[in-house]
């Protein structure tokens, strides 16, 4: 049991670079893949690219209407200017 959901990667200035997921750190703690937990965190991210990034400044209603839209369950608010993390 991992008691965290997602990690956020990002750059010495916030800016996003990917995530991971807790299953997909699960899965490195079975002993038959165990002794892939040398890893880094960069190496198994997902990049910024294939997350699903939302303006901060949107209202909630829209945020939560794409998420039932589109079926997805993670969103990251950013500040697309800068692609910074809020």
């Amino acid at each position: 049991y991992l008691p965290i959901d997602y990690i956020l990667i990002c750059d010495r200035s916030n800016n996003l670079l990917g995530m991971v997921e807790r299953e997909q750190v699960s899965a490195f703690t079975h002993p038959l893949y165990y002794h892939l937990m040398d890893m880094t965190l960069g190496e198994i991210m997902k990049p910024m690219e294939s997350l699903y990034l939302v303006e901060s400044s949107l209202p909630l209603n829209q945020v939560v209407g794409k998420f039932l839209e589109l079926g997805i369950e993670v969103a990251i608010a950013v500040d697309r200017a800068t692609t910074q993390v809020r």
